[in-house]
């Protein structure tokens, strides 16, 4: 850490790594995924906003209506969740022809 400002009775300073495992650390693995998600906006928007509404922690809870959209989307999603190497381990379906594929 190093003071970044002083005044009498008051120093602020700011952390140039994050600790894991204390009570923002929700908070900040939240925003550290959105971020990740945000570099595919331009190629992959409506997967990456489908990623970030539904994405919590390591879990991905979405509905879609149509098989093929859910097979695009998930094919998508594990693309970009792979390259940043977020593994989403349960990809489930109750649709066992999804789950085929």
């Amino acid at each position: 850490m190093n003071c970044v400002h002083r005044k009498p009775n008051l120093q602020v300073y700011r952390f140039n790594q994050v600790d894991l495992g204390i009570s923002s650390s929700p908070f900040l693995l939240a925003a550290t995924i959105r971020r990740h998600f945000e570099k595919y906006e331009d190629e992959f928007l409506d997967t990456v906003e489908l990623l970030d509404r539904n994405y919590s922690y390591s879990d991905l809870i979405y509905s879609l209506n149509e098989l093929i959209e859910a097979l695009h989307f998930s094919r998508k999603g594990n693309n970009i969740t792979k390259a940043d190497e977020i593994n989403l381990r349960k990809w489930i379906s109750t649709d066992a022809n999804l789950m085929k594929q």
